[in-house]
């Protein structure tokens, strides 16, 4: 969007984006109606932006109403982060705009220079309304940022036994509308499956192992098991599940290791037969 050269501001443009920054529809209309470019490009802290980026940004939705009468390319990014129109309402948890913005064709999986999609920083605020929205136009519920990571990593971080709010939205994705289960937070590396021995929630965590597959097997950044996470939280009806279901996966790894030795050892005696 920058292209390195600062271009003077006509007197006209300048009073759309003071008009912007106050808020006033009103004057935004008067502007554009007098030839302002809804696309000029200013400085707005650290990065160049448009005038429905800044109101979409602080959730002036008048205004960006008011913009988008005059068709402004809804999807332009911010100079350094890359930031669109809809990224930033839905950073900034403005519910309407980024429904106006949604309903006049921002692209709802267009990310940042670090990949992050608005779906992504939704369920990192931890805003189920939002997260809906977005889904149901479309979002990629897996879709992955530059670390490969999904808006599941990015809502698990913030899961606690006593706060419902992430829980519910981890909880949807993975079972309303079929994200990837195995996917960890982003600095906890903890599975959905740890979340729910946290809180023992036996009958999750027995959804995840026996109809989604989940490995029990997997560990945090501290290097702690779901079965750890029961245990120690006082779960014990969960944990001795999860123990359960560990053993019978050890047991599984050593009979598919029994059975590759078993071949093994069974073409080295054919490939000998053959040689006589």
């Amino acid at each position: 969007m920058n292209t390195g050269v600062n271009e003077p501001v006509s007197p006209i443009d300048s009073a759309l984006i003071e008009a912007c920054k106050n808020n006033n529809p009103r004057e935004v209309k008067e502007a554009l109606q007098n030839g302002a470019n809804v696309g000029v490009q200013f400085r707005q802290t650290l990065e160049e932006v448009t005038p429905l980026i800044l109101a979409s940004t602080k959730g002036y939705v008048k205004v960006a109403e008011a913009l988008l009468e005059f068709s402004p390319e809804v999807n332009a990014k911010t100079s350094f982060g890359h930031a669109t129109a809809l990224l930033q309402a839905v950073s900034n948890e403005h519910v309407e705009c980024a429904e106006l913005l949604l309903s006049n064709g921002a692209n709802v999986d267009q990310g940042d220079k670090l990949g992050r999609t608005p779906l992504m920083d939704a369920a990192e605020n931890g805003n189920k309304e939002i997260v809906e929205l977005l889904i149901k136009h479309k979002a990629n519920v897996n879709g992955e940022d530059k670390q490969r990571r999904t808006p599941l990593s990015y809502c698990l971080d913030f899961v606690s036994k006593d706060d419902n709010k992430y829980y519910d939205i981890a909880y949807d994705l993975i079972f309303r509308h079929h994200c990837d289960p195995s996917k960890k937070g982003r600095t906890t590396n903890r599975t959905f499956l740890h979340c729910c021995a946290a809180r023992g929630d036996l009958e999750t965590c027995k959804k995840l192992i026996e109809d989604l597959n989940v490995s029990i097997t997997e560990v945090d950044n501290m290097g702690y098991t779901a079965n750890n996470y029961a245990r120690k939280a006082g779960h014990n009806t969960t944990a001795d599940y999860l123990q359960s279901q560990q053993g019978g996966c050890c047991m599984i790894l050593l009979f598919r290791l029994f059975l590759l030795h078993w071949n093994f050892a069974y073409m080295f005696f054919a490939s000998e037969q053959n040689q006589y």
